[in-house]
Protein backbone atom coordinates (compact mmCIF):
# COMPACT_ATOMS: atom_id res chain seq x y z
CA UNK A 1 0.00 0.00 0.00
CA UNK A 2 1.52 3.27 -1.11
CA UNK A 3 -1.12 6.04 0.25
CA UNK A 4 -4.95 5.91 1.64
CA UNK A 5 -7.03 8.97 0.90
CA UNK A 6 -10.52 8.20 3.31
CA UNK A 7 -13.23 10.37 2.13
CA UNK A 8 -15.21 12.58 4.85
CA UNK A 9 -17.90 10.72 6.91
CA UNK A 10 -21.41 11.96 5.89
CA UNK A 11 -23.95 12.78 8.55
CA UNK A 12 -25.90 9.98 10.11
CA UNK A 13 -23.94 7.32 8.60
CA UNK A 14 -21.39 4.71 10.96
CA UNK A 15 -19.47 4.37 7.60
CA UNK A 16 -17.12 5.55 5.48
CA UNK A 17 -14.85 5.04 2.25
CA UNK A 18 -11.23 5.32 1.04
CA UNK A 19 -9.26 5.50 -2.08
CA UNK A 20 -6.28 2.82 -1.72
CA UNK A 21 -3.12 3.12 -3.67
CA UNK A 22 -1.26 0.06 -4.32
CA UNK A 23 2.42 -0.60 -5.91
CA UNK A 24 1.08 -2.75 -8.60
CA UNK A 25 -1.84 -3.89 -10.47
CA UNK A 26 -1.99 -7.06 -9.06
CA UNK A 27 -1.56 -6.59 -5.74
CA UNK A 28 -4.90 -3.86 -6.10
CA UNK A 29 -6.88 -6.98 -7.87
CA UNK A 30 -5.36 -9.25 -4.85
CA UNK A 31 -6.78 -7.25 -2.60
CA UNK A 32 -10.11 -6.31 -4.29
CA UNK A 33 -11.20 -10.24 -5.12
CA UNK A 34 -10.50 -10.69 -1.09
CA UNK A 35 -12.52 -7.89 0.56
CA UNK A 36 -15.15 -7.33 -1.71
CA UNK A 37 -18.18 -8.72 0.19
CA UNK A 38 -15.53 -9.34 3.30
CA UNK A 39 -17.58 -9.50 6.46
CA UNK A 40 -15.87 -7.98 9.52
CA UNK A 41 -16.81 -7.40 13.33
CA UNK A 42 -16.06 -4.50 15.24
CA UNK A 43 -17.19 -3.36 18.63
CA UNK A 44 -19.85 -5.41 18.58
CA UNK A 45 -21.02 -4.49 15.05
CA UNK A 46 -20.98 -6.37 11.49
CA UNK A 47 -19.92 -4.38 8.77
CA UNK A 48 -19.96 -6.37 4.66
CA UNK A 49 -17.20 -4.50 2.74
CA UNK A 50 -17.49 -3.92 -0.96
CA UNK A 51 -14.60 -2.84 -3.03
CA UNK A 52 -13.54 -1.87 -7.26
CA UNK A 53 -10.84 -1.14 -8.96
CA UNK A 54 -10.71 2.54 -10.12
CA UNK A 55 -8.89 3.63 -13.28
CA UNK A 56 -7.66 6.62 -15.14
CA UNK A 57 -9.93 8.91 -16.37
CA UNK A 58 -11.41 7.91 -20.08
CA UNK A 59 -10.74 4.17 -19.26
CA UNK A 60 -13.78 2.45 -18.62
CA UNK A 61 -14.92 1.21 -14.94
CA UNK A 62 -17.72 -0.93 -14.60
CA UNK A 63 -19.42 1.24 -17.77
CA UNK A 64 -18.26 4.38 -16.44
CA UNK A 65 -16.01 6.93 -18.55
CA UNK A 66 -14.92 8.61 -15.50
CA UNK A 67 -14.91 7.17 -12.23
CA UNK A 68 -15.61 8.40 -8.66
CA UNK A 69 -11.89 8.76 -7.80
CA UNK A 70 -11.20 10.99 -10.73
CA UNK A 71 -14.22 12.91 -10.31
CA UNK A 72 -13.20 13.74 -6.67
CA UNK A 73 -9.86 14.83 -7.66
CA UNK A 74 -11.22 17.09 -10.46
CA UNK A 75 -13.68 18.67 -8.00
CA UNK A 76 -10.82 19.07 -5.47
CA UNK A 77 -8.57 20.90 -8.42
CA UNK A 78 -11.30 23.05 -9.63
CA UNK A 79 -12.12 24.27 -6.52
CA UNK A 80 -8.73 25.15 -5.52
CA UNK A 81 -8.25 26.72 -9.00
CA UNK A 82 -11.10 29.31 -7.93
CA UNK A 83 -9.77 29.91 -4.34
CA UNK A 84 -12.28 28.06 -2.23
CA UNK A 85 -10.23 25.92 -0.60
CA UNK A 86 -8.11 26.52 2.54
CA UNK A 87 -5.29 24.99 4.27
CA UNK A 88 -6.29 24.98 8.06
CA UNK A 89 -2.63 23.48 10.31
CA UNK A 90 -1.84 23.11 14.07
CA UNK A 91 -4.72 21.72 14.70
CA UNK A 92 -3.94 19.27 18.07
CA UNK A 93 -4.11 16.13 17.76
CA UNK A 94 -7.01 14.09 17.83
CA UNK A 95 -9.29 16.72 15.83
CA UNK A 96 -11.76 15.44 13.65
CA UNK A 97 -13.76 16.05 10.77
CA UNK A 98 -17.29 17.30 12.65
CA UNK A 99 -15.11 19.55 14.74
CA UNK A 100 -13.74 21.34 12.35
CA UNK A 101 -16.89 21.58 10.82
CA UNK A 102 -18.58 23.02 13.37
CA UNK A 103 -15.69 25.48 14.04
CA UNK A 104 -15.88 26.92 10.16
CA UNK A 105 -19.34 26.53 9.10
CA UNK A 106 -19.93 30.14 10.95
CA UNK A 107 -18.13 31.48 8.62
CA UNK A 108 -20.37 30.77 5.43
CA UNK A 109 -21.19 27.45 3.43
CA UNK A 110 -18.52 24.74 4.33
CA UNK A 111 -18.49 22.18 0.67
CA UNK A 112 -16.42 19.67 2.57
CA UNK A 113 -14.07 19.61 5.09
CA UNK A 114 -10.95 16.74 4.44
CA UNK A 115 -8.71 15.57 7.82
CA UNK A 116 -4.82 15.21 6.29
CA UNK A 117 -3.02 12.33 8.23
CA UNK A 118 -1.66 13.19 11.19
CA UNK A 119 2.03 13.98 11.53
CA UNK A 120 2.39 12.94 15.30
CA UNK A 121 2.55 16.91 16.80
CA UNK A 122 -0.06 18.33 14.94
CA UNK A 123 -2.88 17.75 12.64
CA UNK A 124 -4.17 19.60 9.11
CA UNK A 125 -7.43 19.89 6.97
CA UNK A 126 -8.54 21.11 3.75
CA UNK A 127 -11.54 22.86 3.82
CA UNK A 128 -13.62 23.73 0.93
CA UNK A 129 -16.12 26.52 1.09
CA UNK A 130 -18.64 27.10 -1.05
CA UNK A 131 -17.35 30.58 -3.08
CA UNK A 132 -14.24 32.64 -2.73
CA UNK A 133 -15.16 35.35 -0.45
CA UNK A 134 -15.95 32.82 2.12
CA UNK A 135 -12.80 30.64 2.05
CA UNK A 136 -10.99 34.64 1.89
CA UNK A 137 -13.58 35.45 5.14
CA UNK A 138 -12.36 31.84 6.94
CA UNK A 139 -9.02 32.82 6.57
CA UNK A 140 -9.30 36.17 7.98
CA UNK A 141 -10.89 34.99 10.83
CA UNK A 142 -8.94 31.86 11.70
CA UNK A 143 -5.69 32.78 11.08
CA UNK A 144 -3.81 33.01 13.91
CA UNK A 145 -6.84 32.48 16.24
CA UNK A 146 -7.15 30.79 19.15
CA UNK A 147 -9.65 27.35 18.95
CA UNK A 148 -9.07 23.65 20.07
CA UNK A 149 -6.75 24.98 22.93
CA UNK A 150 -4.16 26.04 19.94
CA UNK A 151 -3.36 28.72 17.70
CA UNK A 152 -4.31 28.33 13.97
CA UNK A 153 -2.87 28.90 11.30
CA UNK A 154 -5.28 29.25 7.70
CA UNK A 155 -4.31 30.32 4.24
CA UNK A 156 -5.74 29.97 1.09
CA UNK A 157 -4.66 26.50 -0.93
CA UNK A 158 -3.07 27.60 -4.16
CA UNK A 159 -3.33 25.51 -7.55
CA UNK A 160 0.43 25.94 -7.69
CA UNK A 161 1.82 25.92 -4.06
CA UNK A 162 3.89 24.19 -1.43
CA UNK A 163 3.96 19.79 -1.84
CA UNK A 164 2.34 19.86 1.61
CA UNK A 165 -1.12 21.41 -0.14
CA UNK A 166 -1.54 18.44 -2.38
CA UNK A 167 -4.85 16.28 -1.44
CA UNK A 168 -4.05 13.79 -3.95
CA UNK A 169 -0.55 12.24 -4.32
CA UNK A 170 -1.52 10.46 -7.15
CA UNK A 171 -1.49 13.58 -9.24
CA UNK A 172 1.92 12.05 -10.97
CA UNK A 173 2.90 8.83 -11.91
CA UNK A 174 1.36 5.49 -12.23
CA UNK A 175 -1.09 4.56 -9.54
CA UNK A 176 -3.86 1.43 -9.25
CA UNK A 177 -6.17 2.71 -6.96
CA UNK A 178 -8.99 -0.08 -5.29
CA UNK A 179 -11.95 1.74 -3.79
CA UNK A 180 -13.10 0.73 -0.32
CA UNK A 181 -16.30 1.47 1.45
CA UNK A 182 -18.65 0.24 4.34
CA UNK A 183 -16.16 -0.10 7.08
CA UNK A 184 -16.31 1.47 10.52
CA UNK A 185 -16.33 5.54 10.42
CA UNK A 186 -13.45 5.00 13.31
CA UNK A 187 -10.95 3.13 10.84
CA UNK A 188 -7.87 5.02 10.62
CA UNK A 189 -5.63 5.02 7.28
CA UNK A 190 -2.47 3.45 9.60
CA UNK A 191 -5.77 0.37 10.16
CA UNK A 192 -6.65 0.41 6.95
CA UNK A 193 -2.68 -0.06 5.74
CA UNK A 194 -2.10 -3.08 8.25
CA UNK A 195 -5.51 -4.83 7.20
CA UNK A 196 -4.88 -4.89 3.65
CA UNK A 197 -1.06 -5.57 3.97
CA UNK A 198 -2.07 -8.75 6.06
CA UNK A 199 -4.13 -9.76 3.54
CA UNK A 200 -2.36 -9.84 0.71
CA UNK A 201 0.32 -11.53 2.49
CA UNK A 202 -1.65 -14.16 3.47
CA UNK A 203 -3.16 -14.96 -0.29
Amino acid sequence: VQWVHLMPVKAGQGTRAAFVNFATAADATTAAQICDQLDIDDRGENFTLTCSIKQRTGEKTFGKKTSVFTSAQMEHTRARSEGRVVYLSRLPLGTDEPQVQDLVEQFGIVKEVYALPANGITQACFVTMSTAEEAGYLVRMLNGAPAFGTTLCADVAREKGEKRKRTFPEDEGDYHVLELKNFPHWTTVEDLKACIEIVNQKA
